[in-house]
Order: structure tokens, then C-alpha cells, then sequence
């Protein structure tokens, strides 16, 4: 999926839903709605955000309705992280929520305690284009590894200290 084989990755996710795997399947949720699976992308927000139906009808209607503007994604914003919600800002759930409504900037404020898989989600050029994304890249100390190490095929260094993520 993160190499840009969607149809790929949607195929092997399917088999790991069946036996009720459902951990980290939120950056699937826009593919899902992109080839016109609108009841996959809302199972999958329902697995993710089973106790917030509130946020699952934001999220899908951030996915879904080419209406939902700036005011519907700022009362989106405000169910996360202020009680209306079970989620903590801490949580992937909260931080993968964020990017569903494209608040990238207020991803990069978040305080992480696990490492998300949607750096590596590659159907929106903003995302990838993001402070953010390079903000949070850079928090886990990524570049630092890569240099030591290598860096994954999608990135590579520009210069003594920095990097680029297509």
C-alpha cells in the first residue's frame, strides 16, 4: 500500500479482517472509499472508533462528501481530545484521526507513544508534503537511523542533516 500497490494492499488486508485483525486499518479507510467501497471505509472507521459514533459520521463524511468544508472539519476537531471522545491525543486512534481530517498540523503537536503507519500513506500529495510529517519523522529520530543504517526506498538524505520522504 505504501509502495502505491493500493489494490495490493487492500487485498491482503481483507484476510487479516476476516480472522478480526483490525489494528491499524485507518489509512485504508480513504482507499477503500476511493474504489467506490464506501461500506468498507466506514467498517473500517467502525472497527477503529467503536465507541465514538459521533467521530465515525465525521470521519466518514470527511471521506465521503466532497461538502464537508472548513467548518465541518473545525467541529470534527473539537470531538478529539476533549472528552466528547474516548480517545487520548496520545493514541494512534487520535493521531490517525487527525490525518483523516487532514489537521496536519495538529499532528505534529501530539505527544506519540507509538510509531503510526500512516507516514508511509501515500494518497494525499499534502500529507506527504507536510511539516508535519517530516516534524514526526524527525521525532523518532528516523533520519538518525537511516543514516546509520540506510534509508527505506521511498527516502533519502539531502545534505549533511536533512532528508525527503516521497
Amino acid at each position: 500500500m505504501y509502495l502505491g500497490h493500493v489494490q495490493d494492499g487492500l487485498r491482503l488486508y481483507e484476510p487479516g479482517l476476516e480472522k478480526g485483525y483490525v489494528d491499524g486499518g485507518v489509512q485504508f479507510a480513504p482507499a477503500a472509499e476511493a474504489r467506490g467501497d464506501r461500506l468498507g471505509a466506514l467498517g473500517i472507521l467502525a472497527a477503529t472508533y467503536p465507541d465514538n459514533p459521533e467521530l465515525i459520521r465525521q470521519l466518514f463524511r470527511a471521506l465521503t462528501d466532497s461538502a464537508f468544508g472548513d467548518q465541518d472539519r473545525r467541529g470534527a476537531l473539537q470531538l478529539i481530545g476533549t472528552g466528547a471522545t474516548n480517545l487520548e491525543l496520545t493514541d494512534t486512534a487520535g493521531l490517525e484521526a487527525f490525518w483523516l481530517l487532514k489537521a496536519y498540523d495538529q499532528m505534529a503537536t501530539v505527544p506519540m507513544i507509538d510509531a503510526p503507519t500512516i507516514w508511509w500513506a501515500r494518497d494525499d500529495p499534502g500529507w506527504l508534503n507536510s511539516f508535519a510529517r517530516k516534524a514526526m519523522i524527525r521525532r523518532w529520530r528516523l533520519p538518525e537511523y537511516w543514516r546509520k543504517h540506510g534509508f527505506p526506498p521511498l527516502c533519502r538524505p539531502t545534505g549533511e542533516s536533512d532528508f525527503e520522504c516521497r
